[in-house]
């Protein structure tokens, strides 16, 4: 049985019923977010679908490092911000091209074994994590301050932070 976390629950009933999905295979529910750890515990996947978009392609959603954080595999779309890129790297789930294949998908990231999850999260809450980056950042700072040089920092999660600096 699906089930759907998300603030716009009547939506997602809507588009249930339009493709066709009864009541006993989804359950739609919307929960505090001081609930969501407990279900993100309980789930065999997470699923962050997001269409071809310049906003999509940019964004960093915060749902996605806690399902990383969490463990869980990701089934996401391609280009969501970093994020496409570093599951498909890290293999911590799959990317979908297209949305015509997304449950089958889906269904082939379940069933990592609690070992596997708990190697996911960790692996993956150091990877995201701010202190992971900040030695770089705080050089680049102090660089940037000492040379008075205007510097645009680069950050991306997985890889080097890169800079370009103009004179």
């Amino acid at each position: 049985r699906l089930l759907v976390l998300s603030r716009e629950v009547s939506t997602f009933k809507k588009l249930a019923a339009h493709n066709n999905i009864s009541n006993h295979q989804i359950h739609i529910v919307s929960v505090p977010a001081e609930e969501v750890p407990a279900y993100l515990s309980a789930a065999d996947a997470a699923v962050l679908l997001r269409g071809r978009h310049i906003v999509n392609q940019v964004a960093s959603p915060v749902k996605c490092a806690e399902y990383l954080c969490s463990g869980l595999p990701v089934l996401i779309t391609d280009k969501v911000g970093d994020y496409s890129n570093l599951i498909a790297e890290k293999q911590w789930g799959a990317v979908a091209d297209t949305m015509e294949n997304v449950v089958t998908m889906a269904l082939s990231i379940t069933g990592t074994t609690d070992e596997e999850r708990i190697r996911r999260g960790k692996n993956a809450a150091e990877i995201l994590d701010w202190k992971h980056h900040l030695p770089k950042l705080i050089s680049l700072y102090e660089d940037t301050v000492r040379h008075h040089r205007k510097t645009v920092i680069h950050i991306n999660h997985d890889y080097p932070v890169t800079t370009q600096t103009f004179t």
